[in-house]
């Protein structure tokens, strides 16, 4: 693997549209083999089992009305406990993807979250695509890498019925411009990149904004701590202008969405938000060991056989939420890319990647590490990393650790 630091932005959108076009087809290709079903009605059914599937119908339909109807913030109704009515501020309903899917819903709500659900899939292998190959600079290498991004059975899972955790393909596109940011040190990057961090915000939500906000801290960290080469690029001062046009960037454009955000924030909220997030939710809906190795019961081969929607039950908390199957075929790429580069003593070449893989796998197991199911006592568990992430504020809105 080479080194992204040492690749120019030419090198790979020199490439010509005919390129992406057949990967965005290939993808959707497999999306409609694997949604079959969905696509024989896709106007009238939808990808789900109820609950938080017809929460994010009625997201896409109360944000239209909101603005264009009632011309109001959508951040408050009186639609739902009414007269009170509700402050919206913490929820899930992705603003942008509102707006966008305006024209699909005159067709069906359906419709409309079919197309959100099908284009998110597809656009996340993409824009991984793109991110992978700026990194490897080898398109069979990256077509697998936005495969597996794109149809993860974490992606998949979170999917029926997680709009917001749908459409994940902002966050590459916000990482492979950072880091453009960072080698060549252009203007043009820092605000691409806070274009599509604000998209992570909105046409996700809030927590994804917070996890690739991670992403960026922690790969600042490792190369200050790491790389002597971009240690002096990050310490620059062009790179903390750089840094600081980002962050202002990422504010003027989101304040559409951030100002009502901020407006709408009140003590109620906030410890509502806080009584959420609590350590005892946290652990509720964290990773185990075992969430990493057992596939979903909706996995057509191990969910057919007898008894494993038991033993899945018994080993981890939540059907859905902790579900971090990752998929033996990728588990054995990383054991083969981490074997390969100590052999050719390149292990520095994929250093960032693998000490970002640690940081996130070990938060996501929560503030306490177990095996299997849920504990009856805290004692005897190892404390985890998110123990002190879990008293860091505004940050510690996560629920699910996951």
């Amino acid at each position: 693997m080479k080194n992204p630091i040492n690749y120019k932005f030419s090198n790979i959108l020199g490439a010509n549209g005919k390129e992406y076009l057949t990967v965005l087809l290939a993808y959707f290709a497999i999306a409609l083999v694997m949604f079959f079903p969905l696509f024989e009605h896709f106007s009238s059914s939808v990808l789900g089992y109820g609950g938080d599937t017809y929460q994010s119908m009625w997201d896409l339909w109360w944000v239209d009305y909101s603005l264009f109807t009632l011309h109001a913030s959508p951040y408050f109704t009186n639609y739902v406990f009414y007269p009170i009515g509700a402050n919206l501020i913490t929820q899930t309903m992705s603003p942008l993807l509102g707006i966008i899917s305006y024209p699909l819903q005159l067709i069906s709500l359906p419709f409309a979250l079919n197309s959100i659900i099908v284009a998110g899939i597809v656009l996340a292998g993409l824009s991984m695509y793109l991110l992978a190959n700026y990194l490897t600079n080898d398109k069979y290498a990256s077509f697998i890498a936005g495969l597996i991004f794109a149809f993860s059975p974490e992606h998949i899972v979170q999917s029926i019925g997680h709009m917001q955790w749908t459409n994940i393909e902002f966050i590459p596109l916000t990482i492979f411009f950072f880091l453009l940011m960072l080698k060549e040190r252009k203007l043009k990057y820092a605000i691409l990149s806070s274009i599509f961090f604000v998209f992570s915000v909105f046409a996700g939500d809030v927590e994804q904004g917070i996890v690739v906000g991670l992403v960026i801290i922690f790969a600042l960290i490792y190369y200050i701590a790491f790389e002597k080469e971009e240690r002096k690029k990050i310490l620059s001062k062009r790179f903390v202008y750089l840094f600081a046009v980002f962050v202002f960037a990422s504010f003027v454009i989101g304040s559409p969405g951030f100002l009502p955000m901020l407006n709408g924030i009140s003590h109620g909220v906030l410890s509502y938000v806080n009584s959420q997030g609590t350590l005892q939710y946290n652990l509720l809906y964290s990773y185990t060991l075992a969430s990493f190795f057992l596939p979903s019961y909706l996995n057509p081969i191990f969910g057919s056989i007898p008894g494993y929607l038991q033993f899945k039950t018994s080993s981890v908390v939540d059907l859905a939420e902790s579900d971090g199957y990752i998929g033996y075929s990728v588990l054995a790429l990383v054991i083969f890319a981490i074997f390969f580069s100590l052999k050719n003593k390149e292990l520095r070449k994929i250093g960032l990647w693998l000490f970002l893989a640690v940081v996130f796998a070990w938060l996501s197991l929560g503030p306490y590490i177990r095996l299997s199911g849920f504990p009856t006592s805290l004692n005897g568990l190892i404390p985890g990393i998110y123990l002190l992430y879990h008293h860091i504020p505004l940050l510690n809105v996560l629920r699910e650790p996951g």
